[in-house]
């Protein structure tokens, strides 16, 4: 029999805990070892290893029937946070498929008034993004231009993102929630830059905040801070609930 021991939080074999396990402890804890490795929630390589307690989730499920277990949550819902319209989606990977086809509808609106082609578009974006989108730019053929990180420096260097901005860009991609560092991008400095470029009139492109890691945070952790569609140029928002943010 294999039993935890909380104390160096090892699995020992053979051994029994000084401390006991509670009951949900411990058939969470079977379950896990039953299960094979092809399941999500056994794959390190993903985000679906996190657990929370039961209690919670009927806690959550409650809110969204009643509107009143979690009433931070519900102000959310009417806050400038959401867009008035929004797509539901499983999972990142689709997001900066959405983001892809919004982002050139609205450039080819633009540029065909202008009398301009869109032959070949373009995002910017850090290094530190998502795979998912390098994916969406080979599927779609989008030139992907890339702002590199420095040591020491891991989030998107606003002012190296918008001189590779052009009229062909369609989009900047800013992180809210690194998946490296958990950092987030300067969203407000962004939306500066890329405002002032928009208004001299070399560019048509807006932001998207890739927020699959700390959209559902950064609300409650951080009200004062401005990166959702407060900002003009913010385009489109996606966040993931399952990876707790």
């Amino acid at each position: 029999m294999e039993v935890i021991n909380r104390d160096d939080e090892r699995s020992l074999q053979y051994e029994m805990s000084e401390v006991g396990l509670g009951q949900s402890e411990a058939a969470h804890s079977l379950r896990q070892k039953l299960e094979p490795d092809g399941i999500p929630s056994m794959n390190l390589a993903g985000f679906a290893t996190t657990y929370m307690d039961s209690t919670i989730e009927d806690i959550m499920h409650e809110n969204m029937r009643l509107g009143s277990a979690l009433p931070a949550r519900v102000k959310l819902s009417s806050s400038p946070y959401l867009p008035p319209r929004n797509v539901g989606r499983v999972g990142l990977s689709p997001a900066p498929v959405y983001a892809r086809i919004v982002s050139e509808a609205r450039a080819a609106d633009t540029r065909k008034n202008a009398g301009k082609s869109l032959d070949r578009p373009n995002i910017v974006m850090n290094t530190t993004v998502h795979v998912c989108w390098k994916k969406a730019a080979l599927l779609f053929e989008i030139e992907e231009r890339y702002c590199n990180c420095n040591h020491g420096a891991y989030t998107l260097n606003a002012e190296e993102a918008i001189s590779l901005v052009d009229e062909n860009t369609i989009l900047v991609c800013a992180i809210l929630g690194s998946i490296y560092t958990g950092e987030y991008d300067d969203v407000m400095k962004l939306d500066r830059l890329l405002q002032a470029k928009k208004e001299k009139g070399a560019s048509d492109a807006y932001i998207h905040v890739d927020a699959a890691s700390g959209g559902f945070v950064a609300p409650f952790m951080s009200p004062e801070l401005r990166w959702d569609f407060r900002l003009p140029m913010v385009g489109s928002i996606n966040v993931s609930g399952h990876k707790y943010g």
